[in-house]
């Protein structure tokens, strides 16, 4: 059988940003809120948001410009054409861009798209961090640009490594004076883990931080002019080569100096043991454990840690450090799309009996508050009117909980009435402000804000700083403590006369207390790494005030983990210090990017806006294919091509393609050419879309070569349908699918010598239509090879009326069970089957059991031991594989190849590769009246598979099977693409 339909596929599977797989499974992206879009248009940028706050994007296009000036000056030339940013209010609206296709991550703040350089971010909490966001994305379309959109290109044409690009984006937003990214490094030095730079792609080295300290090193000895340099000579030799030929060193010397400027900038015993270990840093934990709350009584603690496939809410015993009790499961249940544990923490009421924590559920930002003792949930609380929810805490009383949030772009402080439901606002205005802290007498709330360091005429970033608002009044009054750096994460003493928070003055990130009366400090901690969450900006500190014991997060040996420090006296600190640059620390060589002087003014004139009008444009080309060959059917030709066009949001798309493949010598045909066009829409929840095509297949039937002259006949069916559908996704996990279709079938058949073809009717035509409907769910997680836990099912019935009348049923359900660490036992059950009258019709294909993704080791070419016959009735064992109805069963038993042994979180060894033990075992049957109705003898296999991931290809599948059904046939191997249940 031979399809025209190669590149019509393609494209379909290009506009949808799929593969074959997530089509029939696969997670959604929801559109949870349509959003309206309009266009501010600036000297360079088109910026496309949905904000009313009109104030917030006319901020992003100072800043963009800002960028364009700085990184212009900084490459050697400007962006060609205009450059697009599609902004969004919060990060859970940037989860549903359709910019780029797929699911967005947590740890995901701005994306660029290769093909016509699309950036799509979120605002962020602070003016600072949407400036480096946006910054860091505008160097990805200088490099996008650089490459003609195919991204920057390394030594052979392969794509530069992340630490190469990332790493760049990162020293040309932040400089090289920054903190988190010292803490990295600081840690690596003192565990000995400093890498060699052919090492600097692997997994474990974190390409933003390390890639920075790289670009920081090169910019400080040897200047930024070197920086641009060195980049441009990678991306055409390789770093190595680059090095030697820009700096004039050889790799190897580069590296040496490099590890010595790191150990002379972070000397070892300087730093003392923070408190008690209690979470992370063992083999198997989560290398993240992160937003800890202690209990008022300090007994239980609170805390966000990753899992193998989620990060989840989980309380432990502050004593022993056991979890006690896991309160969400974020991986198999999709009731909370976010758990915000980047930004936030949980937060437990004053008298220990409720945790709640920042959470989004369909979309919507909400507290959600569980019981304890226990971890039921009590409920999610939907708190209409903000975007997105960090950092809650309860009021002494325990009736409202007050938490930073996001709103139009900005953050702000809000006080949410648990009883009456009824939100208040406490701030208003484009600062930051974080991090709230009830005080024990209910009067003021401790946050953190921007406000006393950031100037908003200028658009220049201050340092986060701490500060007290009066919950009745809304004043706000600042809290002076150092002059350098941030200081975050507040949390209250007992009596309310002492405020305890993190600050890098020093460029440590440390524990420092504060008395509000003398504004005496204290520092706490002398951190080996440092006192931080994820980013710098996250918490992680956290008090019970009840027996004067903190939980803080620490950096340390590449994971962040939780320590229980004692509220002692510490040494006294001094208002002052200085943050040192990134190594080497002595250099004094300006910044070509970030220019002291290099302020963003307001424009003479407001920015114009315009309406969003969707104009579509060309996304992809297919190439165009020319080919010809012989095979079994006779001698073809054939070409064709095809395209997408989209418009900048992504929401409408139109595909179209045409295809032609002719046998010789039978002439050109119109009834040859394989064509589709299709329409999709997907501006609202609902996503619909209408297709067309024609499709010519192919089937050889006989071939006469007893004469003169050898005659053959092909048979041609040729399919012309229209169609349409339309999808709605529940959650992220769950999904209902209808469509409906209707199809004319006509056949007619080649035949005679060759110079004396023509073609003639074969068959009537059929006309078909169909109804179709599926509920698809899928909480299934993904390894490099094949899916490794969760579950996933698809129950589908499509009605097909017309000349023939039948209902066809799909059922299939899988799960996925890691009962340890890395080993997964995978089961599915499946079924399909054709019923009614029309079903056993001689002109519908039989359904075949031994395809190698349903029953293994039978899709091998049947011979003479098989059976005398092999196209006759007279071949059981053949005809017992055919059928209108297939039940199937498979379970195996999954585990990685090259894992290293021992203790180790690493799921893959160098290779992604993985051994399964598999047992396969199905039945078909007919069930019309005059064919054999009851089920043939059943098809049973079982053997081993090996799978490796063949990046770029998909998964390669080898199949080492014995199947017990096929009579003389022992070990069966085959290799196919096709992927695992």
């Amino acid at each position: 059988m031979r399809h025209c339909t190669a590149i019509v596929s393609v494209l379909i599977l290009l506009m949808l940003g799929g593969d074959v797989s997530a089509q029939y499974f696969g997670k959604n992206k929801v559109q949870y809120r349509r959003h309206e879009f309009r266009v501010l248009q600036t000297e360079h940028f088109d910026i496309y948001f949905h904000q009313d706050r009109r104030e917030a994007v006319d901020v992003v296009g100072r800043l963009a410009e800002r960028w364009w000036r700085r990184l212009s000056r900084f490459f050697g030339y400007e962006l060609t054409g205009r450059q697009p940013i599609v902004l969004y209010s919060s990060k859970p609206d940037f989860d549903q861009t359709l910019i780029v296709p797929g699911l967005i991550d947590g740890g995901t703040a701005g994306v660029t798209e290769g093909g016509r350089r699309r950036i799509a971010l979120p605002f962020a909490p602070s003016l600072a961090d949407t400036d480096h966001v946006l910054g860091h994305e505008i160097v990805h379309a200088f490099q996008f640009d650089q490459f003609l959109g195919a991204g920057p290109q390394g030594k052979g044409g392969e794509p530069q490594p992340l630490w190469v690009t990332e790493g760049l984006a990162e020293y040309l937003t932040l400089g090289a004076v920054e903190t988190h990214t010292a803490m990295w490094l600081r840690d690596a030095v003192r565990n000995g883990a400093l890498p060699r730079l052919a090492d600097l792609a692997k997994p474990q080295f974190f390409p933003y931080r390390w890639g920075h300290a790289f670009w920081a090193y090169v910019g400080g000895r040897w200047g930024d002019i070197a920086v641009a340099d060195l980049y441009r000579v990678a991306s055409l030799y390789g770093m190595a080569d680059a090095v030697e030929t820009v700096l004039g060193i050889t790799a190897d010397d580069f590296e040496r100096e490099w590890h010595e400027a790191l150990r002379a900038a972070y000397p070892g015993g300087t730093s003392a043991a923070v408190g008690r270990h209690l979470a992370g840093a063992r083999p198997l934990d989560g290398a993240i454990n992160v937003g800890a709350a202690l209990s008022p009584d300090g007994r239980w603690i609170a805390y966000l840690t990753e899992r193998l496939f989620s990060v989840d809410l989980v309380v432990a015993d502050a004593e022993r450090g056991r979890v006690v009790a896991t309160l969400t499961d974020t991986a198999a249940n999709p009731r909370y799309s976010s758990l915000q544990y980047i930004g936030s923490g949980a937060a437990w009421d004053p008298r220990g009996e409720r945790v709640a924590i920042a959470t989004l559920t369909s979309g919507r930002a909400a507290l959600s508050i569980f019981r304890w003792p226990g971890g039921a949930l009590e409920q999610d609380v939907v708190v209409d009117g903000v975007d997105e929810i960090f950092g809650p805490t309860w009021s002494p009383d325990g009736a409202t909980i007050a938490f930073s949030a996001m709103n139009n772009g900005t953050s702000d402080l809000f006080a949410f009435d648990l009883e009456r439901g009824v939100l208040r606002r406490l701030t208003d205005d484009l600062y930051a402000d974080l991090h709230p802290a009830w005080a024990p007498d209910g009067r003021r709330i401790a946050f953190v804000t921007d406000r006393f360091t950031t100037d908003l005429k200028a658009l220049t970033p201050g340092a986060y700083r701490v500060a007290l608002i009066d919950a009745a009044t809304a004043a706000v009054e600042p809290v002076p403590a150092f002059t350098t750096g941030k200081h975050i994460a507040p949390q209250w003493s007992r009596d309310g006369g002492t405020l305890y928070f993190i600050s890098d003055s020093d460029g440590t990130p440390d524990v420092y207390a504060i008395d509000l009366q003398n504004g005496a400090l204290t520092r706490l901690t002398t951190a080996d790494g440092g006192v931080s969450g994820l980013t710098g900006s996250s918490p992680a500190l956290s008090i019970a005030s009840g027996v004067d014991t903190a939980a803080v997060t620490v950096y340390e040996g590449g994971v962040f983990a939780i320590h229980l420090l004692a509220l002692a006296s510490g040494a006294p600190a001094t208002a002052g210090g200085s943050q040192p640059r990134l190594p080497p620390t002595d250099a004094t060589r300006p910044s070509i990017v970030l220019a002291d002087d290099d302020a963003a003014p307001a424009p003479a004139e407001e920015f114009p806006v315009a309406p969003y009008r969707a104009r579509l444009a060309v996304e992809d080309i297919a190439q165009v294919s020319l080919g010809a060959g012989v095979d079994p059917y006779g001698a073809m030709a054939g070409g064709g091509l095809g395209f997408t066009l989209s418009d900048m949001l992504h929401t409408h798309w139109l595909v179209a393609a045409v295809q032609m493949s002719s046998p010789f010598g039978s002439g050109f045909s119109l009834r040859d050419v394989a064509g589709s066009i299709g329409y999709l829409n997907q501006v609202r929840r609902w996503n619909w879309g209408v297709f067309a095509h024609v499709i010519p297949t192919y089937v050889g039937v006989r071939t006469d070569t007893s004469g003169l002259l050898s005659s053959y006949t092909l048979v041609r069916q040729i399919e012309r349908s229209v169609s349409a559908g339309a999808t709605y996704p529940f959650s992220r996990a769950r999904r209902l699918e209808v469509n409906a279709s209707t199809a004319r079938l006509a056949f007619d058949e080649l035949s005679g010598f060759f110079g004396e073809l023509s073609w003639k009717p074969a068959a009537d035509p059929m006309t078909l239509g169909s109804v179709a409907a599926a509920f698809v769910s899928d909480t299934s997680y993904a390894g490099a090879t094949s899916m490794v836990s969760g579950e996933r099912y698809r129950l589908e019935v499509a009605p097909v009326f017309g000349s023939l009348q039948y209902f066809h049923v799909t059922a299939d359900y899988r799960r996925y069970v890691m009962p340890v660490p890395f080993v997964t036992i995978a089961a599915r059950a499946l079924h399909i089957g054709r019923y009614g009258s029309g079903a056993e019709d001689a002109r519908l294909p039989s359904l075949y059991l031994g395809y190698p993704w349903l029953v293994r080791g039978f899709d091998i070419g049947w011979h003479v031991n098989d059976c005398v016959a092999v196209l006759s009735a007279g071949c059981p064992e053949l005809n017992d594989l055919l059928g209108s109805r297939l039940a199937v069963g498979n379970l195996e038993l999954r585990l990685p190849l090259l894992r290293p042994l021992g203790l180790k979180r690493s799921m893959y060894g160098p290779i992604p590769a993985e051994v399964a033990a598999f047992v396969d075992g199905g039945v078909a049957w007919r069930g019309s009246p005059g064919l054999r109705r009851g089920p043939g003898a059943p098809a049973w296999s079982a053997g081993i598979t090996l799978r490796t991931n063949l990046i770029g290809f998909g998964v390669g599948q080898l199949d080492i099977a014995r199947p017990f059904s096929r009579p003389d046939e022992g070990w069966v191997v085959q290799f196919n693409l096709s992927p695992a249940f």
